[in-house]
Formats: C-alpha cells, structure tokens, sequence
C-alpha cells in the first residue's frame, strides 16, 4: 500500500493525474495496454491550472454533462472519436459552486486511434430507441455486462443498440448479432425466469447489505406473490420501514411486476397502507418507477401523500439510459452516504454527482431533511423487518478507483 502511495505521489508531481492509463494505438493487431490505477483518499496537493489545462489539451472529448447536482457543479465527458465512443473512457470533474475550488477529478482515457474502420449506415430490424458507434478498447473493457457469443478479437468495434424492451443488442461491422447487455428493468416487461436465472441479484444484495447493517434484520423476496408483499408492508409485528425493489413496471408508476403474471398496485399498496405510517424509505428500481409521484402512484401510495419524514427515490425512463448499468454503482454510494450519517436528500444528490449519466433518469420525492442512519451505528436499537423485492438477477459489483484531487483557489477557465 505505501509503494502504491507513494507511485500515485509521484506520478501526481510530474503531471500524471489518471485513475487509468491505457496506451494502445489501433492498427491491426491487438494493443499493448498499459493500466495504472490508483485509489487515494483527499490528497491536499495544489494542482493550480493543470487539470483544466489536461482537460483542454484531451483531444476528441464530448461534453455530455454540465449541470449543478445538489451543492456542486458537475461536467462529465466521453471520449469520441469520429462518432465512435470509446468504451469506459471518461473524466469526470467536480466544483464548488462559491468559488470552483477543484473537488474531484476522476479520468480514464484511453490513448487509442481509429484509422480504417469503416461502419455501415445500418437499420436494425425491431423498435429500438437508439443505436450509436462503440469501441472496446480491450477485453478488460467488457464487463459482465457485456456477454458475446464467441471470443472476440480487440479492439472489438461495433455496433450498440437499445430496444424499447430494455434490451441490448450488440452487432459487429457486417450486421451480424455478436452479443447483448444486462437488460435494463424496462418500461415492457419479459417472462421471470426464476431467482437462480435473474439478471438483477446484485443490486438486490447490495441494498440487503445496506439495509441489514442498519437495520439488524432484512426480509428478501424474489418472485414474491401478492400476499407475501402484503403481509411484510400491513402487519404491524414486521414494523417494515424501508422498501427496495427492482423490478419491470408495465409502463406504469402504478405497479411493478412481482412474479410471472402479477402486479402488485398502487391501489393494492394503498389498502396494504391504510392502517399504517408512511414507508420511511422506499427505493423504486422499475424503469417508469417515477414519471409520475402524484395520486395513484406507487410514490404517493408509500408516502401516504405525506411529503415530511418520508422520501421515496426511483427510476425514471431508465430504459432509455445508455449507462443505466452505472445505477449499481449509483445506488452503492448514495447507501454509502446515508451510512456516514448524510441527509438521504444529500446523499442522493452526491450519488447523481458522481454518476452524473444516472441523474436524468432518477428522481426524488420527500423529506430533504430525512436521515436513516443518524447515529452512524451498525445496527439500530430496535431492529425491524424490511423487504426486498427482487424479480430478476445475476450481474456483478465493478471495483472503482477514485482519485480525489483538492485544491485551494483554482478559477475554471474556458475549454
């Protein structure tokens, strides 16, 4: 660990200010990476014009984001080349709002050229919302959210296209079906296979980590039926304060798909309510969870309309989100936050800072004001049930290294 520290030290001091290098020229083999990773907490070290000098002098960057998200100003950018998005390749910049002080400075970048590659402008058959050019640089690039049928060779140049299903579809140069990503919790819905087939098991445990440190206790359901979702939200001897669930929503914020041929409802919801508070936190992971939070919706229902002590956070056209994989990631660090004792209102709001391609598609309703975890202890007083509802699984927890960058009086400058 102290080598590393000090490699990121140096490297840091002679210009090198990347979470990942990659080396690799393009021509007809298989490139030569070259990764350097480093993990860092907050290191005080006066970087003055550097950063927005890389960033000005990074060739073939797009500016996909540049919002304020809670109290920062966020500007996020992908790398394309000729209309081809470099896979995992990124830099992410955080600044205070009062004097854009540098907060944090995440870069992967790949050094990669694209000579000779020729895209035809292809129509791919079936109701797709988009399709765009795409690059993996190397196989360490795909993921498991990536699965293709048979060994590729790298760099592996293709196409990417999302159905309005939620699924992904990946095709090589000739038009030939060659792969597909985890699907995203659609607007559509598709037949469950079963817990130990499902695609969404890891977004599932990772609440249920979260939520058992809190809470001492987590009931977790996959495929539940109707009744089973009743009796954990009705019955006062389970006392459930927290709600998770990942599921497809019919295209509706009035229902989620429990199992194979059954929605569980709002107006279900709402009797299942009657006798009781509002959920304290209700996390919806359905793709139209929250296009609508009034009346009917399954947000009002869980809030009892109420909007103090009570916050429920969900979804939002998330079939339509190219990187809506990062929501695993998303979801881990706003629960992060609200372990360190953040206002769950902050902590949303840091989570869509940080995966900023995450924040057109998620909403909050509630309580700005609402803490979960306040005293910042693993297991509370009194521990009670909660349910997690999980309809399909089987993806994977990516390491993420993050180095943080402070600096003391840096002014943005244009680029």
């Amino acid at each position: 660990m102290k080598r590393i520290l000090v490699a990121g030290i140096i490297a840091l001091l002679t210009g090198l200010i990347l979470t990942k290098s990659i080396n690799a020229v393009v021509i007809t083999s298989k490139p030569q990476l070259n990764k350097q990773s480093y993990e860092l907490s907050i290191l005080d070290i006066k970087i003055k014009k550097e950063v927005f000098n890389e960033i000005k002098e990074t060739k073939d960057k797009l500016l996909v984001i540049d919002n304020i998200i809670g109290d920062r100003k966020v500007r996020y950018w992908e790398h394309l080349i000729d209309n081809i998005f470099v896979k995992n390749d990124s830099m992410l910049l955080h600044m205070d709002l009062d004097n854009f002080i540098i907060l944090e400075y995440k870069r992967s970048w790949s050094n990669i050229e694209v000579t000779s590659i020729s895209f035809n402008d292809s129509e791919f058959e079936g109701n797709y919302i988009w399709k765009r050019k795409v690059v993996f640089p190397d196989e360490d690039d795909c993921s498991l959210f990536y699965i293709f049928h048979s060994e590729q060779e790298y760099p592996l140049f293709c196409w990417e296209v999302r159905y309005i299903n939620g699924n992904t579809i990946f095709f090589d140069l000739n038009d030939t079906p060659i792969g597909y990503g985890v699907p995203a919790p659609s607007a559509r819905g598709f037949v469950v296979q079963g817990y130990g087939d499902s695609k969404w098991r890891y977004w599932r445990e990772n609440a249920q980590e979260w939520y058992k440190k809190w809470h001492g206790s987590v009931n977790c359901i996959s495929n539940p039926n109707i009744s089973q979702i009743s009796y954990f939200i009705r019955n006062e001897s389970t006392n459930t304060e927290v709600f998770y669930v990942i599921a497809h929503s019919g295209g509706l914020s009035s229902r989620f798909l429990a199992s194979k041929n059954s929605y569980y409802t709002a107006s279900q919801l709402q009797y299942d309510m009657e006798n009781r508070g509002p959920i304290k936190l209700a996390i919806l992971c359905c793709c139209s969870a929250m296009n609508d939070t009034g009346p009917g919706s399954l947000s009002f229902e869980f809030r009892k309309g109420e909007i103090n002590d009570t916050v429920t956070i969900g979804y939002f056209e998330m079939e339509s989100c190219p990187n809506w994989f990062q929501s695993l990631d998303w979801q881990d660090y706003m629960f992060e936050k609200i372990d360190k004792g953040y206002t769950v209102k902050k902590a949303y709001d840091r989570a869509c800072a940080q995966y900023p391609q995450i924040a057109d598609y998620v909403r909050f309703v509630g309580d700005p004001t609402l803490k979960i975890n306040d005293d910042n202890t693993s297991v509370s007083e009194h521990s009670s049930y909660k349910i997690l509802i999980d309809l399909l699984i089987e993806v994977f927890n990516p390491t993420i290294f993050t180095l943080k960058l402070i600096s003391n009086k840096i002014k943005p400058k244009a680029f």
